[in-house]
């Protein structure tokens, strides 16, 4: 789980950095925001696709009693 969420924070920041150099050259402190947001992002998204998951699976089972 974990290195799938680093991935996922790395893809993300990079694909937000790209358009951002498309301005002009990032701060540090700009680079540093990106990839504490793209942590996060990745973090809730990730949640989200395993309660997802964990939904689908129920409703599987659940059909199966019927």
């Amino acid at each position: 789980m974990k290195k799938s969420e680093k991935e996922l924070a790395a893809n993300i920041a990079g694909a937000v950095q790209i358009k951002l150099n498309l301005t002009g050259e990032q701060s540090e402190k700009v680079e540093k925001a990106i990839k504490k947001s793209a942590k996060k992002l990745a973090k809730k998204l990730l949640k989200i696709a395993e309660e997802e998951h964990n939904d689908s699976k129920k409703v599987d089972e659940d059909s199966d009693d019927i």
